[in-house]
């Protein structure tokens, strides 16, 4: 065995030591010496550098910028102030850097200095608003197009940036793993490119903001593409009803599935997903539907979301009352939940007949819920005697309501504030775990129980030692 001065000495074993360092004490050791620097800057700087240092060293002219950009794998700006800094860094080179993220940065000449960055390294971009040109999005295809796996745009501009250059950028891209091109961009969305990515063989996730597509360029892309998204498992996309049921023959391997919903007739949404293919209902596990507005959401459509019986997170979501929502009521909502005893996250936004009997019954239904919201106002004061002997909300830590109801007797005279600290009781007995609580009316009652759980959680959280803060 080698003494530990010796150890010390191979370039191998010092790396290894330095890298367990924390930041500060290994910022200290590359001063030691030529080897402890050389050794010790790959680890210091390959991730999250403080960008600010960089551009320092680079508008000093200091021999060091070049060697620490060599390091770097992780790259990410914030804002405008961190924006101003790309030229200053415009000169490096950064060979190693596998994952940039660029803030929204609208610079007052309206050029976007970004092309050092872009290398075969770059595995993942996620691009947050700027004037890039159309020349800058060809030397991302030539030089980053063959490696890149994830690509995220927010909002697109630029000298000669149209809908043609950026499908330019994505037929050079078909490793893609992930995109997610999200708000701005409909015109970028074009039936085209929807179709050519249709046939890209790595594609798993694709985000595809609010743009609304209909049942035609569904049908196109069944017919012009052999094995459509082969190995999607991810697909956020806005729709008419009626193409959905067309989309989910494609998809029938879906894992997690966010539907935003345009106007379009009384196709049932639901049942399209539950009896096009019997593949999709053991599969899912992620559903969010959003309804537009105007929709009047038909109780059975609520109803059959029981046969997703692999489902782990479902949000539904319907912006105002419908009249046959309405119908649904707490046997609906008991005998629906039976049925999803997976859940983890429960987001159902429909407003409709459900009192407290329906919130308790998922205590025993979905055991393993770590999120609930609904948009009711409940009258919670009887946990006591609702719940059933032995069952509380075992993992629940966010729970997310409308509001509550102090009293349920007209005219009667409540201690707005010792009722709510009994109501604070009654939640931390039976939810255990509930760190988070929001409500969203500001009647008196609704905020004491707001201010006296907040008190009350950090109380919890510093009597166990914690020093984190409530939020």
């Amino acid at each position: 065995m080698l003494p530990s001065e010796e150890a010390l000495g191979l370039p191998e074993i010092l790396t290894n030591v330095l890298s367990s360092l924390p930041r500060a004490d290994l910022a200290a050791a590359v001063r030691v010496s030529r080897l402890w620097f050389e050794c010790g800057i790959v680890t210091l700087w390959h991730d999250r550098p403080r960008v600010q240092v960089l551009a320092d060293a680079a508008a000093s002219g200091s021999p060091r910028a070049a060697l620490y950009a060599a390091q770097v794998e992780v790259l990410g700006f914030s804002g405008d102030e961190e924006g101003a800094l790309h030229r200053s860094l415009a000169g490096l080179a950064f060979p190693r850097l596998r994952s940039l993220r660029l803030d929204s940065y609208r610079p007052a000449d309206g050029v976007y200095p970004v092309a050092q960055y872009l290398g075969g390294a770059l595995r993942r971009l996620d691009f947050y608003g700027g004037p890039l040109s159309a020349a800058t999005l060809d030397a991302l295809r030539e030089r980053c197009g063959g490696g890149l796996r994830q690509l995220l745009v927010d909002s697109l501009g630029g000298e000669g940036v149209t809908p043609a250059a950026f499908y330019r950028l994505l037929a050079g891209c078909r490793r893609l793993r992930l995109l997610a091109v999200l708000y701005h961009m409909e015109e970028f969305l074009t039936h085209d490119l929807v179709v050519l990515l249709a046939g890209f063989e790595d594609l798993e996730e694709l985000y595809a903001g609010n743009h609304r597509y209909d049942v035609a360029l569904w049908e196109r892309v069944a017919a012009e593409v052999e094995t459509p998204f082969p190995r999607l498992r991810a697909l956020q996309v806005a729709l008419t009803p009626a193409a959905v049921r067309v989309l989910v023959r494609m998809i029938p391997r879906m894992e997690d599935l966010k539907l935003v919903l345009s106007a379009g007739g009384p196709e049932p949404v639901v049942r399209s997903l539950t009896t096009t293919t019997t593949i999709l209902t053991s599969s899912l596990k992620c559903l969010s539907l959003k309804y537009p507005d105007n929709t009047d959401v038909d109780r059975n459509e609520l109803k059959a979301l029981a046969q997703l019986k692999a489902l782990e997170e479902l949000t539904v979501t319907a912006s105002l009352p419908s009249p046959r929502a309405n119908a649904f009521d707490d046997d609906d909502f008991i005998a629906l939940f039976a049925e999803l005893g997976g859940l983890r996250t429960l987001q159902f936004e429909i407003r409709c007949r459900l009192s407290a009997t329906s919130l308790y019954s998922l205590a025993e239904s979905c055991p393993r819920l770590r999120a609930v919201t609904m948009v009711n106002t409940f009258y919670l004061r009887d946990m006591d005697d609702r719940m059933k002997p032995g069952v509380v909300f075992a993992a629940l830590e966010e729970l997310d309501l409308d509001g509550l109801i102090g009293n349920r007797l007209p005219n009667m005279i409540i201690d707005d504030e010792g009722d709510a600290v009994d109501q604070v009781d009654l939640f931390l007995r039976f939810m255990p775990k509930l760190r988070e609580l929001y409500l969203a009316n500001f009647d008196v009652f609704s905020l004491a129980v707001g201010d006296n759980f907040d008190v009350s959680v950090l109380h919890t959280r510093s009597c166990h030692g914690r020093t984190d803060t409530y939020c």
